[in-house]
Parts: structure tokens; sequence; C-alpha cells
């Protein structure tokens, strides 16, 4: 099938799998990367897809965000790299098929709001979890998003707060994953299970999908869309700059 720098295809038709080629970047979420995987995605529903597998190679399946020196970006361009992000984070939520992850490697920071976005995961033994934001003076401010749908709030806020990494059985435990598989077995596991579901009904999936999204306290872009200006405010502010330009921020010597 189709293959790029980036972005390599492989399977069918009907069960096509996209693998996250971004090496020289971790698979980080530039704006070019998510803006093409969305709308690789949207492209294979188009032609024909019952289920998409998302895998990667490399020692990340997603290092999070890169927005860059966020010091030199404006507003209006923290704004723009956010909305791809969501509409990432949309694409696979709200797809008319199910999404699959078949994860193979370290997961930061949006990987994990990316991950916790998809209808099925599995993972490695070498797959590793965090939310590290924090420990750069910044925070997760859209993949929080993610993080408190699966956790209490004390749980949560150890991931976001004080920064802690989980493995894949850990990951499985808390529901982010539902199965720690074998490297081996990951995509066999993911591959099974997209060949079951390519046998049901895909409008009755379809339906299935859009109830449980629909039913949700609050909507998920709506949750997106604050962490997003919440993010823009965190990023212009004094204390951000003081942690991009100073190995020992001020306030750690308060």
């Amino acid at each position: 099938m189709e293959e790029n720098k980036v972005l390599q295809l492989e399977g069918n038709k009907e069960l096509p799998i996209i693998i996250l080629n971004r090496l020289e970047g971790d698979n980080k979420l530039s704006i070019d990367f998510m803006d093409e995987l969305t709308s690789k995605i949207n492209m294979l529903i188009q032609d024909g897809a019952r289920a998409i597998i998302v895998t990667n190679k490399g020692e990340y399946f997603c290092g999070g965000g890169e927005l860059g020196d966020y010091r030199e970006k404006s507003s209006i361009e923290i704004d723009k790299f956010g909305k791809s992000f969501i509409e990432l984070h949309k694409t696979i939520t709200y797809s008319k098929v199910p999404m699959i992850a078949a994860i193979d490697g370290i997961v930061m920071g949006g990987g994990f709001s990316l991950v916790e976005a998809f209808d099925f995961a599995f993972a490695s033994p070498k797959s590793v979890f965090s939310v590290p934001e924090i420990k750069f003076g910044l925070a997760p401010m859209m993949a929080l998003t993610g993080v408190k749908k699966l956790l209490s709030k004390k749980k949560c806020y150890e991931m976001v707060l004080l920064g802690r990494e989980i493995n894949a059985l850990k990951a499985e435990e808390i529901g982010l994953i539902n199965k720690a598989c074998q490297r081996a077995d990951v995509m066999k596991t993911s591959i099974a299970i997209g060949e079951e579901l390519r046998g049901y009904n895909p409008t009755a999936l379809n339906l299935c999908k859009r109830l449980y999204n629909t039913t949700e306290k609050m909507a998920y872009e709506e949750q997106l869309n604050n962490g997003l200006m919440y993010l823009i405010s965190l990023l212009k502010s004094r204390d951000a700059e003081e942690a991009k330009s100073s190995k020992t921020p001020i306030w750690q010597n308060k």
C-alpha cells in the first residue's frame, strides 16, 4: 500500500494499518503530522475501511505534542497547533469505524490522550505511559482531558502534578489499554479484534459509538477547547518563559 516519510500503510482496504514513522521526531505531534494523520484516517474510511489500526515504528508510539519554542510563538500560532490537536482527537473519537491502537513504545503527554481517544488499545511490555509536562515547568492542559476521563482526582494528580509514569500492566489496570501483550502478540491481537469487528454490522457499531460519545457530561471537544485556552495562557506566562530559558527556574530557588 501507499508509503511516505512519516506515515506508512499496510493491511488491506477493509482493515488498513497506519504506521507512525516520524522517527527523527519521536512520532511527536507537529501540526503537519497531525493534519496528515487526520487526513489519512478520513481517506481510509471513505475508501471502505471497516476498522483502522494505528501502530508505530521506533522507540516511541507518540512522544507528545511538538509546538517548538513556544516563547517565539504567538497566541494565534499556539491556537493553530491546538486546533490540529483537537481535530485529530475528534477524528479518532468520533470515527464512524472502530479505531485500534497497537502500541510498541513510549507514550508521553499528548500521546497519552491520543491513546485514550482510541476505541481499543493493546501494548507491549516496552510501552511506558506518562504525562511529564510538569517536569519541564509546564502542565498538560490539553492531555489532561484524556487522563481525567480514566482516573480519580488523586490518581490523575499523581500523573499530571508529579509526572509519574506507568507501565503497560498498569495501563491495562486503569483502562487506558485493553490488554498488555507480549511484543509479538500486539499486532496479532489488534488484527484479530479488527477482523472480529469487521464481521459486525457497521451501522450498529457506528451508532453505538455515537451514543457513547454523546451521553458524556461535557462534550469531548468542549473539554479540549477549554484545555487549549489554558494552554495559551500558560505558554504565554512569565513562568513558562522562565522554564524554557533556565536550567533552574527561578521558582525552584524560592
